[in-house]
């Protein structure tokens, strides 16, 4: 069986890191978002990556790694979640498995497989608001989403991974910008067509810093999180995480991601990304 990552995201919430570093080669937990996709697929045969910006650097990952079960599929320009998945039709198989470049869970994927195609990951959250809201009924069918408002409520949200089969491509056109979740599931919701499994395990989206820095203190159970080859004196870290290579010396850092081989004396930084 085949999964598409959808990796080809600016990732402009989290610059000026992302300028020079692919969103899915960000390091959490000192392992780069796409190694724990990775691990989450295990047992898939195959795995494309939709990519666009910093596509050479992604190549130069899987190379130096040794990584030859993943290939990689070019969108010439950003074409939404949908218009990624139509635009790779041609290396997918009947079935597969969509998931979105800026997640990490431990969702039991054989669960979603077993429920058939047209089934999405829901995840609860506490505050629904930033998200949208999947209704569902008790068989399992979603009836709707709500648009992201105003409410902040607790419920359950796509999760960004979904289980498809080809006869999706009928929905999305070639060469087009088209958002599954905003263009196509509403269609298989009035066609009755559209299944949800709960996660019962951990989720995190890291496209934004501050959800950055928390799924790398959540994952890592601490309150800062240090890469290698990291040489620290004299200084306070609190709710913050420092890439590898850095030096930290007579410094206080808050509320923070400190890139990569950064050198910083004397300094006290507050609700910041530095490259």
């Amino acid at each position: 069986m085949k999964a598409l990552i959808l990796a080809g995201g600016f990732g402009t919430r989290l610059r000026p890191i992302t300028f020079n570093i692919p969103k899915c080669l960000l390091k959490v937990n000192n392992k780069t978002i796409l190694e724990h996709q990775l691990d989450l697929l295990s047992s898939f045969d195959e795995i494309i990556l939709a990519t666009n910006y910093l596509e050479d650097k992604i190549w130069d990952f899987l190379r130096k790694r040794n990584i030859d079960h993943v290939s990689i599929n070019n969108e010439p320009e950003p074409l939404g979640t949908g218009g990624a998945i139509r635009n790779a039709e041609e290396l997918l198989g009947k079935e597969f498995l969509v998931m979105n470049g800026d997640l990490i869970t431990n969702c039991n994927i054989d669960k979603i497989i077993a429920k058939g195609t047209n089934t999405i990951l829901l995840h609860e959250v506490d505050d629904v608001s930033r998200f949208g809201k999947a209704i569902f009924d008790n068989n399992g069918l979603i009836t709707d989403f709500k648009e992201k408002e105003n409410v902040h409520i607790p419920g359950w949200i796509n999760a960004g991974l979904c289980y498809l089969n080809n006869g999706i491509f009928k929905y999305i056109p070639k060469n087009k910008f088209v958002s599954l979740e905003r263009e196509v599931f509403p269609i298989l919701v009035k066609e009755k067509n559209l299944k949800m499994v709960k996660n019962d395990g951990y989720w995190f989206d890291v496209g934004t810093k501050d959800d950055f820095i928390k799924t790398n203190l959540a994952l890592a159970n601490s309150d800062k999180l240090i890469g290698i080859n990291c040489n620290i004196k004299n200084s306070i870290l609190y709710n913050s995480v420092i890439m590898d290579g850095c030096t930290i010396e007579d410094s206080t850092i808050k509320d923070s991601i400190i890139g990569p081989n950064n050198k910083i004396c004397n300094m006290k930084i507050n609700n910041e990304i530095i490259s």
